[in-house]
């Protein structure tokens, strides 16, 4: 993240409960993703370039996205993610179909695929359509217990615990 901006967010919305009975800490957060621009890394890719190409391999037309960031230090471009104007924005599947897609997200040329109507225009593909919003980054609370922070956590709060209790140990019994 930025600097400045771990304490705002990380450290604010992170909350801790003890649990005494069953000597158990639990650790929680709340809060939605944050405004995207704070995170380290985040640029816009070309659509034609090689970086998008590489990231995007794989993955259906529309799942495609075009902004990339190490958002805790995992580079990752983001699904169905496009820069207009200077903003950071994502398509978000909705109930309705959509007759305008952004521009960003257009295909041009020949298309043999896709059925004509009796007056030459393409007919609808049934597909879901899309809204646009902002993007944001991850959600902490979705984190917390995913990829490589429960590993971390896993791996350094033994040592980390043992370190503390030892001292507090060790003071009570001066006494």
């Amino acid at each position: 993240m930025k600097e400045g901006s771990y304490q705002g967010y990380v450290v604010a919305n992170t909350r801790g409960s003890s649990r005494p009975k069953n000597l158990s800490f639990e650790i929680s957060a709340r809060r939605k993703g944050t405004k995207i621009e704070t995170y380290k890394g985040l640029r816009p890719l070309s659509e034609k370039g090689r970086t998008a190409k590489k990231f995007n391999a794989g993955r259906d037309p529309l799942e495609r996205g075009f902004v990339r960031s190490h958002v805790w230090n995992n580079p990752r471009t983001f699904k169905r993610s496009f820069t207009r104007n200077g903003q950071f924005l994502a398509l978000r599947p909705s109930k309705k179909t959509s007759a305008t897609m952004p521009k960003e997200f257009w295909t041009f040329g020949h298309k043999p695929n896709q059925a004509r109507d009796s007056q030459g225009r393409f007919k609808s593909s049934g597909r879901q359509g899309f809204s646009i919003r902002r993007l944001y980054g991850p959600a902490l609370n979705k984190e917390l217990d995913k990829d490589l922070s429960l590993k971390t956590f896993q791996q350094v709060a033994p040592v980390q615990l043992e370190i503390h209790v030892t001292k507090r140990v060790a003071r009570i019994l001066k006494f």
